[in-house]
């Protein structure tokens, strides 16, 4: 499975638009929840067109986040290799925030106390 897919340049190059594929951590909320249920039931997630069967069977069974997201470039004259590194920082860079933000939100989902 890749963690990100390209799907189109900026014309001008000054960006890529990319979908992310980040994983949903292991384990259960503090509701005894495993988390994949929290996403599958919550966000009833989609895959994007084109993607493999193995990455859309993440995706639907909660297990792997698609997150599209725009990558801009320091320069319109940034090289390949610095290019994919600005794209695999702001991989790292939304995958913590992402994973924080729904540990928040869906931390006590499912509790029927």
């Amino acid at each position: 499975m890749s963690i990100w897919h390209t799907r189109e340049q900026d014309p001008k190059g000054k960006g890529t638009n990319v979908v992310f594929h980040i994983p949903v951590p292991v384990g259960n909320n503090d509701s005894g929840i495993p988390w994949n249920q929290c996403i599958r039931e919550n966000m009833a997630p989609v895959p994007i067109p084109n993607v493999n069967s193995v990455e859309e069977a993440g995706i639907t069974n909660g297990d792997i986040l698609e997150v599209p997201e725009f990558v801009g470039y320091d320069s319109t004259s940034s090289t390949d290799a610095e290019k994919i590194a600005k794209i695999q920082a702001k991989y790292v860079e939304r995958s913590a925030e992402l994973i924080a933000a729904l540990a928040f939100k869906l931390e006590n989902w499912g509790d029927s106390a």
